[in-house]
């Protein structure tokens, strides 16, 4: 999405009130969404006014500042940015933070009491306070005053109204005034009551978007692995955003035989035909290992769905790989499909000598014949082990490849980027840590492209924990608003403690956005009901 999210809000003000989303309250209404005159017909327009930003405002608001800023000019209104200090009293200001103008102080005494993140949004004759308790607050006072004060160009906000309010830790806010908040937490599916232990991790997560039906469109599905019962993988379904599941069936092999199938199970829907398999058709692929006697022999299997999940047929066989004295294993596919109709499979392979493991992929133009394995990350110690590979494609056109590098310390989370999915350069190379300051994700990763959060939209990147620094959620989740020339790591949205490798909670997740960029559905795996054990939990996120 081009034009900037922020002017898009700024024309729907009536319809984003922000005070509804932590607890906050109005103490004057905004205006009626169905009486509210055209906006050239109301209020002060904003060119009357100077913007004002303190010498010693932290960055992170004057990054808020530069945000308003530019929402703004996309609707052809022009702020200036002034010091408070230079002020005579004369101008119309909106103030930002913590400035020394009488109308702060004001401000400051509507915030809500022993509220720990408290916004306060005030009206006087030509002046407008925004202010918070912390830094974080006062960026939400200042989306609420893009969203809720104003409509089009002009003040829509009148002297003597107050708005205050305040948000706990379902809310999160960046410095470019992009707001995530937590709608509703799912449980999707746990383990029961007779196998209390079971753990459930590889959680993959689509929304359907490319049906010949669009009724269909909108539906997700899910799977996962789920060690309970023959082992074969389940596919869940919702058609109200995730606040309902239905498990519609379990996928099983039917080319190999005495197989497991659902290890790393992965989904996907073809955005464009693949030789006979038209746009819409729903891929499964999953490692099939054999479960008879010594398992020492794994394939990737593809299945496909011509009927939005309902039915699934195994079509074709990826890889295979027999244990010839050390490991045997083709893991965790992952896809992307090009315009031309090329379907792309990426992998980790650990069978492949001298390599203890490396990253590969195969393509195919029609779905039967596969190319030959093609090197993406092979790096010459042998001891390092490159795995999990997840390849999303952003707005600009390029893609970013991200993956664990077990071996290295704290098995940390590294990445590429390449204009073109067949070539990753130099697959000898270790790549780019994935990193905030001090701060770096650790294994099993995800991470995916939405069109949100401004002209570059956002980068979501998570993984199993910390590979340096600290969270106090277990695991941050990692953003990027400049396609992955930097990193903000901020905490998840549920919180667990990894003491080895054997807790499984929190191990992979799965990120899509919904079609239109508005909603994050973010499906990971919390600790279950029993000690031990984990459970598939949907989070539906709202972005704005």
């Amino acid at each position: 999405m081009k034009k900037s999210l922020f002017a898009l809000l700024l024309l729907l003000v009536t319809c984003l009130a922000f005070v509804g989303c932590g607890g906050g309250e109005t103490t004057t209404e905004a205006p009626d969404a169905e009486t509210t005159p055209k906006a050239e017909e109301v209020g002060t327009p904003l060119n009357d006014y100077l913007l004002v930003v303190p010498k010693n405002t932290p960055a992170h608001i004057k990054e808020g500042a530069s945000a308003m800023k530019k929402a703004l000019a996309d609707l052809g209104v022009t702020l200036s940015t002034v010091k408070d200090d230079i002020l005579d009293g004369s101008e119309k200001v909106i103030l930002l933070g913590d400035t020394s103008h009488s109308a702060t102080a004001d401000a400051k005494e509507k915030l809500p009491k022993g509220k720990t993140n408290g916004y306060a949004v005030t009206v006087t004759d030509g002046t407008v306070a925004i202010v918070g308790s912390n830094i974080d607050a006062t960026l939400v006072g200042m989306k609420y005053f893009l969203t809720d004060c104003l409509v089009g160009k002009n003040m829509s906000a009148k002297t003597g109204d107050v708005f205050t309010g305040s948000f706990g830790s379902e809310v999160r806010i960046f410095p470019n005034l992009v707001k995530w908040e937590l709608e509703e937490t799912v449980v999707v599916d746990k383990p029961p009551q007779s196998e209390a232990l079971a753990t459930m991790k590889y959680p993959s997560l689509i929304e359907l978007q490319h049906q010949s039906d669009p009724s269909k469109n909108g539906t997700l599905l899910a799977t996962g692995e789920r060690w309970i019962g023959d082992h074969n993988c389940p596919i869940y379904r919702s058609t109200d955003r995730g606040s309902h599941w239905e498990t519609v069936t379990f996928v099983e092999d039917t080319i190999h035989t005495q197989v497991r199938n659902a290890f790393a199970p992965c989904l996907f829907e073809l955005p464009y035909a693949v030789g006979e398999m038209p746009a819409g058709t729903v891929i499964l692929g999953s490692d099939s290992m054999n479960s008879v006697g010594e398992w020492n022999r794994g394939y990737i299997v593809l299945y496909r769905s011509y009927d939005a999940g309902e039915t699934w047929e195994a079509f074709t066989t990826v890889a295979e790989t027999v244990k010839n004295g050390g490991e045997f294993g083709v893991w965790e596919p992952n896809f992307v499909c090009t315009e031309d109709g090329t379907l792309i499979v990426y992998y980790a392979d650990d069978a492949s000598v001298p390599h203890s493991q490396k990253l590969v992929y195969k393509y195919t133009k029609d779905g039967v014949t596969w190319s030959e394995a093609v090197n993406t990350v092979a790096v010459n110690n042998h001891g390092l082990r490159p795995g999990m590979p997840v390849v999303t494609k952003m707005g600009n056109g390029q893609y970013m490849m991200i993956y664990e590098i077990v071996g290295l310390p704290g098995n940390p989370v590294y990445y590429k980027i390449s204009k073109d999915p067949l070539n990753w350069g130099d697959a000898s190379k270790e790549g780019t840590l994935l990193r905030d300051g001090t701060k770096s994700l650790a294994a099993t990763p995800w991470v995916t492209w939405g069109n949100v959060g401004g002209e570059n939209g956002m980068l979501v990147a998570t993984g199993w924990r910390m590979a340096s620094g600290t969270s106090e959620t277990g695991s941050d989740m990692f953003v990027s608003f400049d396609y992955g020339k930097t990193w903000t790591a901020i905490p998840n949205f549920y919180s667990y403690v990894w003491t080895n490798d054997s807790c499984t909670w929190g191990y992979s997740a799965s990120i899509v956005f919904s079609a239109d960029g508005k909603t994050m559905y973010y499906m990971a795996n919390p600790q279950g009901t029993f000690r031990g054990s984990t459970c598939y939990t949907l989070f539906r996120i709202s972005v704005t």
